[in-house]
């Protein structure tokens, strides 16, 4: 029993000898693996919408793009409406706002001269090519993304506490 008591003891001892001989290399590596699974966490909500509104926006664009149009720049007052917009649909989804007033009051409240605007809304949708899938079948909302007068643009998205999408695409001569 003594043996093996001592050749345990023996083998703890050399263990921690290398371990500790080079201490600023495990501190090193301690300080490596911990960068590595910060950079590389989960990405929240916040993260999951503004990449859902990015590829919308690439998405239409590239559509845009396809037909000969010029591409819409986005518009950071149209990025806040949108926004809004897309947490309003979760709870009333429709152009008309939960406070019964037209989607398009935002424009004005937001200090925007409100000339030609328009609104497409999806939910569901969980990529760009998916909600402009959508859209492209409509005529309606179809006509909006082609047509020629927009020069701006901004997507909002918002996933709820389910894990629904709502998307909001806001557009302005």
């Amino acid at each position: 029993m003594k043996k093996i008591s001592r050749t345990v003891c023996m083998t703890l001892a050399t263990v921690m000898a290398l371990c500790f001989t080079d201490i600023s290399t495990v501190s090193s590596l301690c300080e490596t693996t911990k960068k590595a699974s910060t950079e590389s966490k989960t990405p929240g909500k916040e993260d999951v919408q503004a990449q859902l509104a990015l590829d919308t926006f690439n998405a239409i664009n590239a559509y845009r793009k396809s037909l000969g149009l010029p591409e819409l720049v986005w518009n950071d007052t149209l990025s806040t409406i949108a926004f809004k917009r897309a947490k309003e649909t979760a709870r009333k989804f429709s152009h008309i706002r939960p406070n019964g007033r037209s989607y398009e009051t935002l424009f004005s409240a937001s200090g925007l001269a409100v000339g030609t605007v328009g609104e497409s809304i999806g939910t569901g949708y969980y990529t760009g090519i998916d909600i402009l899938g959508i859209w492209l079948a409509s005529d309606f909302h179809r006509q909006m993304i082609e047509d020629g007068t927009f020069n701006y643009i901004a997507v909002g998205t918002y996933i709820n506490d389910k894990g629904v999408s709502y998307i909001a695409a806001e557009f302005m001569q």
